[in-house]
């Protein structure tokens, strides 16, 4: 009965342009993440403070579906903001930290410096944060300065590279087993003496506990198993390696695909030497991956000289 009363999901609907870790970090600013009571939202507020955080939202809606919090946005899909203007060590541009080719550009703020299909190398400037004011001869009158803000997928090869030692040390069971009790206070965890306290090498195994708070103190107490083992060297084959190294070959990349990683293509194969098991090869993935600088000293000069004309 609880638990039905805390927000144990989070949902966005509608949203392109601005992410959803954009939208979870909003959240969480306010107090807002899995597992917060039900009762502690306001809706109405959050409805609100989204529009005026994020200026493409032009209607938000909110609202609790069981333990799930559902927030839907609408965007504008051609927004009209007066963008504030920056000084020289305020303004940024968007660089590529990557090599690979351009898939998509999306340019919020600043002028793009790429466009579908180029090739980038790390440190290649994507979106320049100056943008240039002519004058009536066509030429730099001088620049606005601003903060470049931009959604850029780019397209790069990355290499795999997974070993796994071929002889781990495994627990052999002799059979012995013990049993003992146990209490607790607060976190402290004390043991009484136990069939097998003499074994050298022993696993234990906590059954159910019954625990209960009193003047302010939990209390535990309950059974556990005693196993008695020994550890073993022993060697994959060449099956079981290979089975392991692409569970975590996968795993990895469950991971990169939640953070928005778009993966197009694998080329991997296992290899085998005297003490390892290898899992090589390169897999090809689309993701954003520029970092934003302060204009550079050269940038600065080459505005304070255009300035001077």
């Amino acid at each position: 009965m609880y638990s039905t009363q805390l927000i144990w999901h989070i949902e966005f609907e509608g949203n392109y342009s601005i992410t959803e870790d954009q939208l979870t970090d909003f959240l969480a600013e306010r107090g807002i993440w899995v597992g917060v009571p039900k009762n502690s939202l306001d809706l109405e507020t959050l409805e609100k403070e989204l529009r005026q955080e994020f200026s493409l939202i032009t209607w938000t809606s909110g609202k609790i579906n069981g333990t799930v919090l559902e927030i839907s946005i609408k965007e504008n899909e051609r927004p009209n903001v007066t963008l504030p203007v920056l000084s020289v060590e305020e303004a940024t541009g968007l660089y590529s930290t990557v090599e690979g080719v351009v898939i998509s550009v999306y340019v919020r703020n600043g002028i793009s410096m790429v466009s579908r299909g180029d090739e980038v190398h790390p440190g290649d400037l994507l979106v320049d944060g100056r943008i240039p004011v002519l004058n009536e001869d066509g030429e730099t009158d001088h620049f606005l300065l601003y903060e470049a803000d931009a959604d850029i997928l780019i397209e790069t090869v990355q290499q795999v590279d997974y070993r796994l030692d071929k002889v781990y040390v495994a627990k052999e069971y002799t059979g012995r087993e013990g049993s003992g009790v146990w209490f607790s206070v607060d976190q402290t965890v004390y043991r009484l003496p136990q069939t097998g306290a003499q074994w050298k090498e022993k696993e234990r195994l906590l059954e159910p506990s019954f625990t209960v708070t009193l003047f302010g103190r939990q209390l535990g107490f309950g059974f556990f198993e005693v196993k008695e083992y020994q550890s073993v060297e022993k060697s994959y084959t060449p099956q079981e390696a290979e089975a392991l190294l692409y569970a975590e070959f996968e795993k990895n990349n469950l991971i990169l695909e939640e953070k928005g990683v778009q993966i197009t293509s694998e080329n991997v194969t296992m290899e085998e030497n005297e003490n390892f098991f290898l899992l090589r090869g390169e897999m090809t993935v689309r993701y954003a991956t520029v970092e934003s600088r302060t204009i550079t000293e050269e940038v600065t000069k080459e505005i304070d000289d255009t300035e001077g004309l």
